[in-house]
């Protein structure tokens, strides 16, 4: 896999970061980019798997390289922590994400963007957060975006590493300073995160669905990622990678697997299950924007039940007994008009279950003091249910048909 890096001038990126690249001057970095971005794009940004290793060799070593006359910038502390920013499509976005990171105090970390087979603009947007000194740039072809993110991670010197997605931002100058703060606290953490939240400015039918999915009833134990719950001890239920912090050690010894979605899932109950600390913390925030229409957030939710499905066939630690309750809705579904010609008191299931969509989607939104909701809410809630069901039985049958054609290339190599 062809792998080029750009570092930010300067001995303190070499030393404080250590990632690979050649320091360059900005009218080099951009113009390294550009001929990086004259190749044609890859087919797929973030949602292809290539299927192959990523070999942290794939990026030349680091050279250092004293601060000249002609720098211009100062040089940066050595990082305590590392951001990791995924950029593939979402310029203006991209551009919102990493001003909020560098607008951060109290604390001293660095920042490595993985352009990940991205747009020619993202990499414009990418090139000028790199004229910070606290900014490493790495370009790739496109893989899952768990391959990215570990390739930052192989070569991260920060003893703590945060994963932001690029349309995510952090709220505040402190948010940084929080996530630290909690591992000085407790040296046996290993993985902290919190929820993400609706932006304020995002239209009411943002709010509308990042209200559903902070909704028990709609999304079960999943709902502590889109909305504040106490803070303790978590599962890879309550966390999500758009908002995740870990210790490089903890992320060493167990890479993200590299299918996406659900790769967190699966990484985290693997960690717990050996006794890593897991833990909670509403104060741990980010925004992170919702669909702009309620057919993209189906077929988001979707997603999510895709991404569960592989999770589930990579490691059974992920499973959760609530999974498995769209799936028997789905399923009772299926077989209710026999089940009602056979019985009609078969029937008695599903109007209970519709009542009680009637008084969940209600109970939301009279909490969310948006009355008008409540015609929408009555029937996404179930829709919700089943998209999720959907989503997880073709995650099922992709990673089977997936086997089987590799079985049969092993049968026929020559083919």
């Amino acid at each position: 896999m062809r792998t080029r890096r750009w570092a930010a001038m300067g001995s303190s990126m070499s030393a404080g970061l250590d990632t690979a690249g050649s320091a360059y001057s900005t009218q080099r970095l951009v113009g390294a980019i550009w001929r990086d971005i004259a190749r044609p794009p890859a087919a797929r940004c973030s949602l292809s798997h290539s299927g192959r290793a990523m070999s942290g060799a794939a990026l030349p070593a680091a050279r250092p390289r004293r601060r000249g006359m002609n720098d211009g910038r100062m040089s940066a502390p050595r990082p305590e922590l590392i951001v990791v920013v995924v950029a593939c499509r979402r310029v203006a976005l991209l551009a919102r994400c990493l001003e909020s990171v560098l607008a951060q105090r109290g604390v001293a970390f660095g920042v490595h963007v993985v352009l990940n087979g991205a747009l020619p603009e993202v990499a414009v947007v990418a090139a000028g957060a790199a004229k910070d000194p606290r900014v490493t740039v790495s370009a790739i072809d496109a893989v899952t975006p768990a391959e990215a993110r570990n390739v930052a991670v192989r070569h991260a010197q920060a003893e703590l590493v945060y994963f932001l997605d690029d349309d995510a931002w952090l709220p505040d100058d402190g948010a940084l300073a929080r996530v630290v703060a909690a591992f000085r606290a407790d040296p046996e953490l290993a993985v902290l995160g919190g929820p993400n939240l609706t932006p304020p400015d995002d239209p009411e039918i943002a709010h509308l669905t990042g209200t559903l999915l902070g909704s028990w009833v709609a999304t079960g134990p999943t709902a502590a990622r889109y909305r504040p719950r106490r803070a303790g001890p978590a599962s890879e239920r309550e966390l999500i990678l758009c908002n995740l912090a870990a210790r490089r050690e903890a992320l060493e010894a167990h890479e993200l697997p590299a299918f996406f979605p659900g790769e967190e899932n699966a990484l985290l109950a693997l960690l717990r299950s050996e006794g890593k600390r897991l833990a909670y913390d509403p104060d741990v925030f980010v925004y992170h924007h919702r669909r702009a229409s309620l057919g993209a957030y189906l077929g988001h939710v979707q997603f999510y039940g895709r991404g569960r499905a592989y999770a589930l066939l990579h490691t059974r630690r992920a499973f959760h007994a609530l999974h498995a309750a769209p799936l028997a809705l789905l399923v009772y579904l299926l077989l209710a008009p026999v089940l009602t010609w056979l019985e009609p008191l078969l029937a008695a299931p599903l109007l209970v279950y519709l009542v009680c969509c009637v008084f969940a989607a209600s109970g939301i939104a009279l909490r969310a003091r948006r009355p008008g909701w409540l015609p929408t809410l009555v029937w996404l809630l179930p829709a919700t249910h089943l998209a999720y069901a959907i989503g997880f039985v073709s995650g099922l049958a992709e990673r089977a048909r997936r086997r089987a054609a590799l079985e049969v290339e092993s049968v026929e190599p020559g083919r």
